[in-house]
């Protein structure tokens, strides 16, 4: 997502500090082919740019859809701390991740991303999502109604407990055990886990 000349997976950004939608003021020089990010079979044009360490995107459509992979899509963007994928205008209805199958690595080595809301990720049909936080600083993770964990996805080996039952988590509980009706903010946090997994596993 770095765009720059010679980027790939593994290479590390430190500019971005943001993402988020632009909205229908978004001046016209950063609606053309320099800009374009869309796809050649996407319906509506979806633009890109970048301003005072922000990318932003742009688009006419009602929603957009992530591809089928999205593998290492914010990797190593050491210098991001905000994702804001929920809406850009009122006729904006969001990012549609439902037939999006492989998030391998999706957020991995994003070391200044303290705090990520999910909730308009659905990760029902997701068949792969190894390491998708890992190494990462995320200390407060919203996940919602359409959140699966269907693979282990890295997240920070600490207990979280939820804004909406004021229960604390065991990290590997939230990883096999969250469904929909459990939606909420989890925060990061020391104290003893109400909710343990039906087995714990140990390495040594």
């Amino acid at each position: 997502i770095a765009g720059h000349s010679g980027a790939n997976f593994s290479t590390a950004d430190s500019t971005i500090k943001e993402i988020a939608w632009s909205d229908s003021e978004t001046p016209a020089e950063y609606r053309s082919s320099d800009y374009l990010v869309s796809t050649s079979d996407s319906e509506q044009y979806i633009f890109a740019w970048m301003e005072d360490g922000t990318m932003y995107l742009y688009t006419e459509a009602d929603h957009v859809s992530l591809n089928n992979q999205a593998n290492f899509m914010f990797y190593e963007l050491d210098g991001l701390e905000s994702i804001d994928f929920v809406s850009n205008t009122d006729s904006f209805s969001g990012v549609d991740t439902s037939g999006t199958e492989d998030m391998i690595n999706m957020f991995g080595s994003c070391g200044s991303l303290t705090s990520l809301d999910l909730s308009w990720m659905d990760t029902q049909n997701a068949e792969n999502m190894n390491d998708m936080f890992h190494d990462t600083a995320i200390g407060e993770l919203t996940l919602g109604r359409s959140w699966e964990f269907n693979t282990a996805t890295g997240i920070p080996r600490t207990n979280w407990v939820s804004s909406s039952t004021g229960e604390v988590w065991s990290y590997a509980a939230l990883e096999t055990l969250y469904a929909s009706t459990d939606a909420a903010t989890f925060t990061s946090t020391s104290d003893e886990a109400d909710v343990l997994p039906d087995e714990e596993l140990f390495m040594g």
